[in-house]
């Protein structure tokens, strides 16, 4: 299942390792990380781009691969058309997947301590176990949205965060009546 993950670290060298950590369950096959950026937050909330980490062209690579492979069977011919089909299908996957945009880190940084650094990913998991054991011992705070609506692009996932926003600002007013006495 795809994730956007944040972790956030009081410590920049506990998220670099932490960025470190990601790319070796990545190579190891236990996630698969498709975008990471490290970001760090200053004392006056303006953020800094430290590091910019995305995968293009695997997905047109594996389709040139896979169309190849196809086609190899039908000959010549049917070897050039399935590396075209191939490369076009991969192509597409590749154009439609998105990459993290300024005004989305900027969303996310709005959440983000000042004075911490963090690591914003786009991770395939099959479970949040890999991540939780190599993160949480750096002392990273850990937060992913859940949603059961379905995103497939990054206006709508920043209509998810604008939401969830929203929805901690009715969660605190609902706690004030509580304590209250409403």
């Amino acid at each position: 299942m795809e994730n956007i993950i944040v972790a956030t670290f009081t410590d920049e060298g506990k998220a670099i390792q932490a960025l470190h950590k990601l790319s070796e369950l990545d190579e190891e096959g236990d996630i698969s990380v498709y975008h990471k950026v490290l970001i760090r937050k200053g004392a006056n909330d303006a953020y800094e781009v430290l590091k910019d980490d995305h995968t293009n062209g695997w997905r047109t690579l594996t389709g040139v691969a896979f169309g190849g492979l196809i086609g190899a069977f039908g000959g010549p011919i049917g070897l050039a058309i399935g590396l075209y089909i191939g490369t076009v299908i991969g192509g597409v996957m590749d154009f439609t997947h998105y990459m993290f945009d300024q005004d989305f880190i900027e969303t996310i940084s709005k959440s983000i301590p000042s004075g911490s650094t963090s690591i914003i990913a786009e991770v395939d998991e099959d479970s949040s176990v890999f991540i939780d054991e190599y993160l949480k011992p750096l002392g990273a705070l850990i937060w992913m949205l859940l949603t059961s609506h379905v995103i497939t692009d990054i206006k709508q996932a920043r209509q998810m965060l604008d939401f969830y926003r929203k929805r901690w600002i009715i969660e605190e007013f609902f706690r004030t009546l509580k304590s209250a006495g409403f």
